[in-house]
């Protein structure tokens, strides 16, 4: 018999982050992973009765402390998965928000995956990351835009439609819509660093 390897899915925001991490649950179970999908307090109670070392945790981006020293305690790979740092801003925002984010225990992680090829460089320049430890890859929630997941979402776009007929919809996946909203959040940031 052989064992499945378990994979541990940090989840953080329920309503924007679970159906993206729940198609990435499915690839993982076609590949023979046994999955856990949680909030951080449900992944570190499964943790703490682990007898083994072995699994790999997906995390958010950054862990506390006490998280990150039982994930690494507990698991053979930690693993960023970070849908938060979203694409459409200048390189000085990107620097200024990683910085906010992130601690030196991110260097700990074995593999980080970001949006784009700018988010990389800049991951890359301000953490002191080695550039083979960073992935962009995309969103997985974006892979849910793609044609053969449409379907899941049908009876929810037919409810829109009949309630609201014609309507405009600003997306909320990105984090600024306008040069204004750029400048004021680069502000703050600056501020604050």
């Amino acid at each position: 018999m052989i064992l499945k390897k378990n994979i541990y899915i940090h989840i953080e925001i329920l309503s924007r982050e679970l159906a993206s991490q729940l198609l990435l649950s499915i690839f993982a179970v076609q590949k023979n992973f046994r999955v856990y999908v949680g909030d951080n307090y449900s992944l570190k109670k499964i943790l703490l009765i682990k007898k083994k070392r072995e699994g790999i945790f997906i995390a958010k981006g950054d862990l506390d402390k006490i998280t990150h020293n039982l994930v690494k305690e507990k698991c053979e790979k930690l693993i960023s998965l970070d849908q938060e740092i979203t694409p459409g801003f200048t390189n000085n925002y990107y620097e200024n928000i990683i910085r906010s984010r992130y601690s030196p225990r991110i260097k700990d992680f074995d593999i980080f995956f970001c949006n784009n090829n700018q988010i990389k460089k800049n991951l890359i320049k301000v953490l002191n990351i080695k550039k083979n430890k960073i992935i962009a890859s995309g969103w997985p929630r974006f892979d849910l835009y793609k044609e053969e997941f449409r379907g899941l979402y049908e009876k929810e776009v037919v409810q829109i439609k009949k309630k609201y007929k014609k309507f405009y919809l600003f997306t909320s996946d990105y984090g600024t819509t306008s040069k204004e909203e750029i400048k004021i959040k680069t502000d703050f940031l600056t501020k604050i660093i």
